[in-house]
């Protein structure tokens, strides 16, 4: 497998991993020095390592993705990133929140993430859909 295929596999099971909360499987696709740059996601480097922030984050619940419905539009990978972009619906936000997040791998595993959330608006400004 080339890759950038072998990345967004890579990427589909964090993302299966996270919603079926299987922590063992997230802890296995992250390096131990995993970095969030995420600014909601609690981290004191000092008591913890990144990955076990992370990891934390999502099992303390309250997040977006607790009870929501993703639709993946696209994903791309290239070199040591790869990035997917997806439609987001919760409860918060039924209208949806187009989300694209990006990793970088390093030796097989998630190195680095940084996301960006915009949410839906009920109208748009001109014709084009956000996905």
């Amino acid at each position: 497998m080339m890759p950038a295929e072998s990345n967004k596999k890579l990427l589909l099971d964090l993302y299966n991993a996270v919603v079926a909360r299987d922590f063992d499987a997230v802890r296995d696709l992250l390096q131990e020095n995993f970095v969030e740059h995420n600014p909601h996601v609690p981290h004191d480097p000092t008591r913890q390592k990144g990955r076990e922030a992370f990891i934390d984050y999502f099992r303390r619940g309250g997040t977006p993705l607790d009870g929501a419905k993703v639709d993946i539009k696209r994903m791309i990978a290239s070199d040591d990133h790869v990035m997917v972009h997806y439609c987001l619906v919760n409860q918060a936000h039924p209208r949806g929140i187009a989300v694209v997040d990006i990793f970088r791998v390093v030796d097989g595993r998630f190195s680095e993430h940084w996301d960006v959330l915009q949410e839906v608006p009920p109208a748009s400004a001109n014709p084009h859909t956000m996905f």
